[in-house]
């Protein structure tokens, strides 16, 4: 076969013949495509010659270099070599029909038979009776190309499924942006709507406040009028006095003329006694000032109100950082008039009873408290008359150790203290994330309600690495909403508020419950969390990748409770809190964002 390969080589492309085969006059055969090559770049200084311009019309033999004449057919007038032809198609058939025989590196006269399972090698017999393999561990080849024909089968298998995943999420991507371009032009139009609104208003004002102007300089005017008009009056009078006057000097008896200048010396006084000459009025308008920069500084503020996962909260205002002033103002907000004064009292120095009457706190020389005011103290609800709704506030100790309650976790005594009650007008609680919980490879940002993950900062890329939030809870239920569309590992849960060991994940213990998600569990197509308590696991499968988690926390009744927002029910912890309980958050793959302030009911 390797001579007859040989012999089946054009001499000009070193390659078996390709069809159509040419024969030359010194019956030496060529492609046709290598005589094309050879002809139209030969030179006229080449041996042969050119019978016309541009055309060839001679060329030597690559072999024995016999000059070959072209006739008037040029290269179509040479015979083809159907004999040629048909070796190579017969060859071309033969050579793909017989298979490179596989033999053992080591001795070349076997044939591979086993698998060293030490080194991944198929080897021989005589390898494993004689060979550096003979204290190995081996198989038989077959089983092992079962086995592994298996396993990449499998590895197949879930590639397709993670195609046809990709496949749908390509699909729903399209969907949603078909629905994000419908949003935003929706949004757009409120967007438009409302503006105009404020155009409708403004333009309004300025009418209200353009008739007020009016309504003023009418006013001025008249004023001046009227004080034009008596100016006019006291010009006559004057004029009158003057000619009065003038004829009493022409006159020449002085005994009349004396006996009436003392009357006329009084009229004329009289008339230089008028009223001052001023305006009544002046041309300002400082009673008709607006203040138009507070409400430039309001509308050049205007924007979006979003949520902590981005998306608009018509309800509420986002919570403001706790170096804003503003942050004790979004807490006193969400409270009802009754718990406003007994809390106001409160962050004074002061308790309230059930009737909003202040109770003062005292000190002794010790700077201990006489009253149990440092305590939490249960206030009924005024506006839930059929239920004892009760809220209560964390303070710090004089002792320096946090007395807890339900609120703003104080263990650092760092922040104001929140306050809330169960109430319909205050269930919503709002909360953040602790920055001093944080570890470095965990960045917080928007206000301390986003979690991005940080792979380059030097953490251990699956090590614990969670978040705390600013509050504890002892009683009562609250709810939030956990973003997580741009992650693709985290953990979502609750803990005792507690010193948290670093090296422990969040349900890897008995003061901890955790819902976990990761990626790297859904490549077999189906969507799995883990739900998981004291190193204990339950595994649940869901239709639909979550977006948006909701967390139902009701401590009295000793439920944890997870839900797909806008979808359904996921898992339940039941359990019995003994201590009070701090939200909790891992993340090792994005990003999170919560969601808070928003009431129970929000399912």
């Amino acid at each position: 076969m390797e001579s007859l390969e040989r012999d089946l080589h054009c001499p000009v492309c070193l390659d078996v013949y390709t069809k159509p085969v040419l024969m030359l006059p010194c019956q030496h055969n060529l492609c046709r495509q290598c005589v094309q090559n050879i002809v139209y770049t030969q030179d006229e200084d080449d041996e042969g010659y050119r019978g016309g311009p541009g055309r060839p019309s001679a060329f030597p033999c690559p072999q024995c270099r016999q000059c070959t004449y072209l006739g008037r057919r040029g290269i179509d007038g040479l015979k083809r070599n159907i004999l040629v032809e048909n070796i190579v198609d017969s060859y071309r058939e033969v050579a793909a029909q017989i298979k490179k025989k596989v033999v053992c590196a080591e001795h070349e006269d076997e044939r591979p038979s086993l698998h060293c399972s030490s080194h991944e090698k198929a080897i021989c017999a005589l390898c494993k009776l004689v060979g550096e393999h003979k204290e190995c561990e081996v198989q038989e080849l077959k089983n092992v190309l079962a086995e592994k024909k298996g396993m990449l089968q499998g590895k197949v298998q879930l590639l397709e499924d993670r195609s046809q995943q990709l496949d749908r999420f390509i699909q729903e991507s399209k969907t949603l942006s078909k629905s994000v371009e419908d949003k935003c032009s929706q949004h757009k139009d409120m967007v438009r709507r409302e503006t105009l609104a404020l155009f409708s208003i403004i333009s309004k004002r300025q009418s209200t406040l353009n008739d007020k102007l009016e309504v003023e300089k009418e006013e001025k005017l008249a004023s001046l009028s009227g004080q034009a008009a008596r100016c006019e009056e006291e010009k006559v009078r004057v004029a009158e006095l003057v000619r009065d006057a003038e004829v009493l000097m022409k006159e020449e008896e002085p005994t009349r003329f004396v006996e009436a200048a003392n009357e006329m010396a009084e009229r004329l006084t009289l008339g230089a006694e008028s009223e001052e000459l001023t305006p009544c009025v002046d041309e300002e308008f400082e009673h008709c000032l607006v203040d138009f920069k507070e409400a430039q500084d309001m509308l050049k503020k205007l924007d979006f109100v979003e949520g902590a996962s981005g998306r608009t909260s018509p309800d509420r205002q986002p919570c403001p950082g706790p170096n804003c002033s503003a942050y004790g103002d979004s807490v006193y907000n969400n409270l009802c008039s009754k718990c406003y004064r007994v809390l106001t009292a409160a962050n004074s120095g002061t308790q309230t009873d059930q009737d909003g009457k202040k109770n003062t706190q005292t000190q002794d020389s010790s700077g201990q408290s006489n009253s149990a005011a440092q305590q939490t103290t249960p206030q009924t609800c005024p506006t839930s008359p059929d239920r004892q709704s009760q809220w209560s506030y964390s303070s710090q100790s004089p002792g320096g150790s946090p007395a807890r309650g339900r609120g703003r976790r104080n263990s650092t005594g760092r922040g104001p203290s929140l306050y809330y009650c169960n109430c319909p007008q205050c269930a919503g609680v709002q909360f953040q994330l602790d920055w001093m919980s944080a570890p470095q490879c965990l960045r917080l940002s928007n206000y301390n309600t986003t979690i991005t993950h940080m792979p380059n900062r030097g953490h251990q890329p699956f090590g614990p690495h969670h978040v705390l939030a600013d509050i504890s809870i002892n009683s009562g239920r609250i709810y939030w909403e956990v973003f997580v569309g741009n992650s693709r590992g985290f953990r979502v849960g609750v803990t005792y508020d507690r010193d948290y060991p670093a090296r422990e994940f969040l349900g890897g213990n008995n003061y901890s419950w955790a819902l976990r998600y990761d990626y790297m569990c859904t490549l077999d197509g189906v969507i799995r969390f883990q739900a998981i308590h004291d190193c204990r696991e339950v595994v649940v499968e869901v239709d639909t990748l979550p977006r948006s988690l909701g967390v139902l926390l009701d401590y009295d009744r000793g439920r944890l409770s997870c839900y797909n927002v806008g979808r359904g029910h996921i898992f339940t912890f039941f359990c019995s809190f003994r201590e009070p309980i701090v939200p909790a958050f891992d993340v090792w793959k994005g990003s999170i964002n919560i969601r808070t302030g928003l009431p129970p009911n929000s399912l």
